[in-house]
């Protein structure tokens, strides 16, 4: 209600008053997000966050990362960015045998349905391991809480032994060896 009051009051052109409505809502959106994160974890909750990011692609929603980051940091939250390197390949549950992507779908892709008209789902993953059964059937992750599931994996790590898994360290091809320390691989926003 306030937010159309500033508004009508406004003596800008049209386009500047859209772009300052956006504004508006971003900032708001922005600040439910804070007391919603604060109201389910608590005053001090520490935020693990991937390193991801993806530059704005065809047909995809532009994500925000720099920006949310140093807002949720300006707001209290202790923050730290994990490297995702292989966290959506192996399996939480076992922990060292990979998954992969075994169902088939209607290809999302309008225009190339003709080529292809099915495709692998990359979002649903099923581990390989014959052992790792849960009520006779193979276990499913989706790839996203597989990879959570495995941050939480490599943060205990972190903590008890003070390096990163093996299997989510990334090797250089020359020597074969560790590419920097695990301190690089986990790091706090300053």
């Amino acid at each position: 209600q306030q937010t159309h009051l500033i508004i009508s009051r406004l003596l800008v052109l049209p386009f500047r008053r859209l772009k300052f409505v956006s504004k508006i809502y971003y900032d708001k959106c922005d600040l439910k997000l804070v007391k919603d994160l604060r109201r389910k974890f608590g005053n001090d909750p520490v935020l693990v966050v991937g390193d991801w990011s993806a530059p704005n692609a065809k047909f995809q929603e532009p994500t925000r990362n720099k920006g949310l980051l140093r807002y949720l940091k300006k707001n209290g939250f202790s923050i730290y960015i994990i490297n995702e390197y292989k966290t959506s390949t192996y399996c939480p549950a076992c922990k060292y045998s990979e998954m992969e992507s075994f169902k088939e779908i209607t290809n999302p892709r309008p225009f190339q349905r003709e080529r292809f008209p099915k495709v692998l789902c990359h979002g649903l993953l099923r581990c390989k391991n014959e052992a790792c059964l849960a009520n006779g059937k193979r276990r499913l992750f989706n790839r996203d809480t597989a990879a959570v599931l495995n941050f939480r994996f490599i943060l205990t790590s972190l903590r008890d032994e003070g390096q990163r898994p093996l299997r989510f360290t990334r090797l250089t091809k020359r020597k074969n060896t560790e590419e920097g320390s695990s301190r690089e691989k986990t790091r706090k926003i300053q």
